[in-house]
């Protein structure tokens, strides 16, 4: 389920492997070291951004459970509807060198 539906900004959730939150900050963020490009990166919650090694890198195999849906408008569609004309969101194109 989770592979077909994009979750907004500000989407609470859990990872896998841990016991922490983790709020939803972005799209398809570059690793520099590998070049490896995750579907989100996100910050502790409700702890927040503390540093630039703070951020979690993650794709949407390592959620494990939806806490809370982020807000979603006119704007969040738009990216959304970017994200999905794609003809896959793992294609991880959209966004890349941004």
């Amino acid at each position: 389920m989770l592979n077909k539906i994009i979750l907004p900004i500000g989407t609470i959730i859990k990872l896998i492997e841990s016991d922490s939150k983790v709020m939803i900050t972005g799209y398809l963020m570059k690793n520099k070291n590998t070049g490896y490009i995750y579907d989100y990166c996100g910050c502790e919650y409700p702890i927040g951004v503390k540093n630039k090694e703070s951020n979690l890198y993650f794709d949407k195999r390592d959620i494990s459970k939806i806490i809370k849906i982020g807000y979603i408008n006119q704007e969040f569609l738009l990216i959304e509807k970017r994200l999905k004309k794609e003809k896959k969101y793992e294609s991880r194109k959209i966004f890349a060198n941004r």
